[in-house]
């Protein structure tokens, strides 16, 4: 669904886990990265960056907290609850499996063949300082020369000869040591004695850590659902300074109903499909799921104990179906509307044509309702009562106006590079080489400068130190800028940067702010127009050359 390749430390809960093309690839690697974030046939790209995936589609990462909460009496606690005897199981067969495949007789040939050989890798580091103090014309022509081989390609050819010569002398006299070949027979016979018991353990460890695989993955997406349902309820029914607006026992029923639905039971009957129909639903609708069958459990409650008095009465349910469903949606969303702006950032300023369609700025999913085809999902009118809340409002604004940078491109020929320009990636940001990734577009009128933030989302809290259910980007700032010619590192790479110094007095603005503008200085970086740094407070910063 998302190309973690790609998004790099965007998805909820990874941030950085990942290395991503803008740090080891050729930036025509992002031309295909990401076209397929949403399409008719996967799940809404902003449901699923709400969520956790590595919980949610791979039952990793639960807490304990989380095991507590989803005890042995669930499916997917009597797999989590049976993990580590499992586990444990496995580890004692990978440590069986790692004795035999390290004999002593294993060991001792390993050692010789190393002692023997070692006199290759001082042939290398010859050569490959020798390459090092080369002059830059004789590297580059080297580079095109490139065999399949890493080692043997950095060697110039007089070293290369030696290579071959000295690895082949010595493999021939290590054929001659008598002691060697005795090893040698032994650690045949040897693996010809355990290979039918390390084949079974390694089939056992693989037969084990796939059903326990299987088994997380198809019992998690439920869960991890209601969580992140309950945690937006909890949130949408606080006041600022602690203060519910539902009263305690009706979040009590709320949360009986989430572990109903959660478990595949509605209405006290059991259904099959239910557990998984919940987990992919939109969160307004699954919230709907939840308030029916909690009126039920309200009703079942009235008329075991008797008292005839319901806890969820009309004016409760509509205080539900309302305002704490829409400030529920806004907190379920918080994460996912931030990492989906990170991605149209992203997709505005690198080549390719993303397709989104229908769907993902309401965390639609395309299981709404009974009509909807399952398997295109939603393709119909959006929502716009969602628009009525003003943060919803906010980023729905903001995601049509960094998704229309493209097509502006017509009326706007300043952004023209961003749809048919030429992209370079520009060297590493030494001030924050694993965050900041410096790109520049460029056709035959104009060019674009662009500096991608890959430092993440945080969750911004309130003056109480409180969750808000609300994430931004990391901030990072540099003090400029390098556009010059280099390589990634004194490594072989291929070099990086603007091939030609740009004019110094060359203005650069944001293509989304006006106000904020940037200049090239004397030594040919950007640097802040008014001085002080360059603030990158959003996922990526976007300059167009100024139009005079």
């Amino acid at each position: 669904m998302i190309n973690k390749k790609y998004f790099d430390g965007w998805q909820a809960g990874a941030a950085n886990n990942t290395q991503g093309l803008l740090r080891c690839l050729p930036i025509d690697s992002a031309l295909y990265a990401h076209v397929f974030s949403d399409n008719q046939d996967m799940s809404r790209v902003l449901h699923l960056m709400s969520l956790d995936m590595n919980e949610f589609k791979n039952g990793i990462g639960f807490s304990k907290e989380r095991l507590a909460r989803w005890g042995e009496n669930t499916k997917i606690g009597k797999v989590l609850h049976q993990e580590n005897p499992i586990r444990e199981k496995i580890s004692n067969e990978e440590k069986k499996l790692k004795e035999f495949n390290n004999s002593r007789e294993l060991t001792a040939l390993r050692k010789k063949d190393k002692q023997q050989l070692s006199g290759i890798y001082n042939i290398f580091m010859q050569g490959f300082d020798w390459f090092r103090k080369a002059p830059k014309e004789k590297q580059e022509e080297d580079l095109r020369k490139w065999k399949e081989d890493w080692v043997y390609a950095q060697l110039p050819q007089k070293q290369k000869e030696l290579y071959i010569a000295e690895k082949e002398r010595l493999i021939k006299e290590l054929r001659k040591d008598k002691e060697y070949n005795k090893l040698e027979e032994k650690v045949k016979a040897y693996n010809k004695k355990i290979e039918p018991q390390r084949k079974e353990l390694e089939e056992r460890i693989i037969d084990q850590e796939t059903e326990l695989d299987g088994i997380r993955k198809a019992q998690a997406a439920p869960y991890t659902a209601a969580d992140k349902l309950m945690e937006s309820y909890e949130l949408a029914i606080k006041k600022p300074y602690g203060q519910e607006i539902v009263p305690k026992e009706v979040s009590e029923l709320i949360k009986s109903a989430t572990d109903n639905i959660a478990n595949g039971k509605y209405n006290d009957k059991e259904y099959p499909r239910l557990q998984q129909h919940f987990a992919w639903m939109a969160d307004d609708k699954a919230f709907d799921m939840v308030i029916k069958e909690a009126k039920y459990l309200d009703k079942k409650n009235s008329k075991n104990n008797g008292s005839g008095r319901r806890v969820i009465d009309k004016e409760m349910e509509n205080k539900l179906q309302n305002e704490v469903k829409d400030r529920l949606h806004e907190k379920y969303t918080g994460r996912g509307r931030a990492g989906v702006l990170a991605i149209k950032y992203y997709g505005a300023l690198l080549a390719g044509a993303p397709t989104m369609y229908n769907g993902e700025e309401y965390a639609m999913t395309g299981l709404e309702s009974e009509g909807k085809n399952e398997g295109l999902h939603d393709r119909d009118a959006l929502q716009p009562k969602w628009l009525k809340n003003e943060k919803i409002k906010a980023y729905y604004d903001k995601y049509k106006e960094v998704n229309s940078l493209k097509a502006k491109s017509l009326k706007r020929p300043e952004l023209s590079p961003l749809v048919n320009g030429h992209t370079l990636r520009l060297k590493p940001i030494s001030e924050e080489p694993n965050h900041l990734y410096g790109v520049y577009r460029y056709n035959k009128d104009t060019d674009v400068i662009g500096i991608i933030n890959g430092a993440g989302l945080q969750e911004i809290v309130d003056d109480k130190g409180n969750k808000t259910g609300e994430f931004r980007t990391v901030t990072k700032t540099i003090k400029q800028l390098d556009l010059s010619r280099g390589l990634l590192n004194d490594d072989l790479n291929k070099p990086l940067g603007v091939p030609t110094k740009l004019p110094e007095g060359t203005v650069y603005v944001d293509a989304l702010n006006k106000d904020n503008r940037f200049v090239i200085n004397a030594e040919g970086n950007l640097v802040n127009a008014k001085g002080g740094n360059i603030v990158i407070d959003k996922p990526a910063l976007i300059l167009h050359r100024e139009v005079k």
